[in-house]
């Protein structure tokens, strides 16, 4: 007896880790649903674009922010992430979220159509080594696509669009902690999430001084992939945004974002949510007609972006420091600097 109680206490012991392993080094954030924020337009102005009507993908943010324009505009906007390469190792993709707009003028109002390729928004930590990087070998893919129309003009422009999201989740592989088993090498997805989401929005006041608010409802269903449950959740939101353009060739923009959730459950209660809030602020200068410089700072996370306006077409690149975090969930080392590369055609 006195020899069987160690060896109880050995596998209870491993069982529980096993057990708390998976949930203390788990990555995924099932609240974050913004890769649809991540352009280098939104990077480069710390999201505060909900009162910045010429940016191509500013209605990602307030369908009312709709360029307007007379010819079509196109944009493609590369959000690449990768592992630090050593010899003879394939390319690892640590985050990949590519995302494409498309801006047709009407003969009242504009209309603009943004989405991603299928898998294209989400990370991949399953190509890595294991144990060469903090990470757990697990990935997230998905697409979004989002339909927004605009009208009127100066002092008044209102708009409303309609959002579309699907993600996977692929936890890790039974083989990296049972070599040998009897999944091994066979990768399986243990969720689907899906949701949609109607947002309206409004920009105020003269193109000198802009005010925007944005009410967004987003309901989302999630499936428990091997065990075939389904449960949902809700998530409204409230931006308050203000732009002072004194000159230019300098603009000043600050956003206030209030969000209630209810977290995934079999049925959303009627509480009242968990709140929380985030503010950013941005400064955008023009020194010269064709160079913009943006410097801003997104929920405590410092942005700085660079914009070209060339004739027809937009060049920009964007950065956010440390901001890989918000998207995984995870509160220890990461690779955390986001670069964002961004192309538009038919606006300078």
């Amino acid at each position: 007896m006195s020899t069987l109680l160690p060896k109880v206490g050995l596998v209870a012991g491993v069982a529980l880790l096993m057990l708390c392993t998976p949930l203390c080094a788990r990555a995924i954030n099932e609240d974050f649903n913004d890769f649809v924020y991540l352009t280098a337009d939104g990077i480069a102005q710390a999201g505060t674009l909900s009162t910045l009507p010429e940016s191509p993908s500013a209605f990602y943010f307030n369908p009312a922010a709709l360029p307007r324009t007379w010819i079509p505009v196109l944009m493609h906007n590369h959000a690449p992430r990768h592992f630090p390469r050593r010899q003879g190792d394939p390319e690892m993709d640590q985050l990949d979220c590519d995302m494409e707009s498309v801006i047709i003028p009407l003969p009242v109002g504009t209309f603009g159509y943004g989405f991603s390729l299928q898998d294209e928004l989400g990370y991949d930590y399953t190509n890595h080594p294991p144990g060469r990087f903090d990470y757990v070998l697990e990935r997230l893919s998905g697409s979004e696509t989002v339909a927004a129309y605009a009208v009127g003009s100066y002092p008044v422009r209102l708009g409303m669009s309609y959002h579309r999201l699907l993600h996977t989740y692929f936890p890790p592989s039974p083989r990296a902690v049972f070599p040998g088993g009897p999944n091994e090498g066979i990768p399986y997805a243990g969720w689907l999430r899906d949701g949609e989401s109607q947002r309206l929005g409004a920009v105020l006041g003269l193109p000198w001084l802009r005010f925007a608010t944005v009410k967004d409802a987003l309901n989302l269903r999630k499936l428990d992939l091997p065990a075939g449950k389904q449960q949902v959740a809700r998530r409204k939101e409230w931006r308050r945004g203000w732009r002072l353009l004194p000159t230019g060739w300098l603009s000043i923009a600050g956003e206030k974002r209030t969000v209630v959730s209810l977290p995934f459950s079999p049925r959303v209660s009627r509480s009242a949510g968990r709140r929380t809030e985030s503010r950013s602020s941005s400064i955008t200068l023009r020194p010269l007609g064709w160079l913009e410089i943006s410097l801003g700072r997104w929920n405590g996370k410092r942005t700085v972006g660079v914009k070209l306006a060339l004739p027809g077409i937009g060049l920009r690149y964007a950065e956010a420091k440390d901001f890989l975090r918000e998207i995984v969930g995870r509160a220890g080392r990461v690779l955390g600097d986001l670069h964002f590369y961004g192309v538009s055609l038919g606006l300078a």
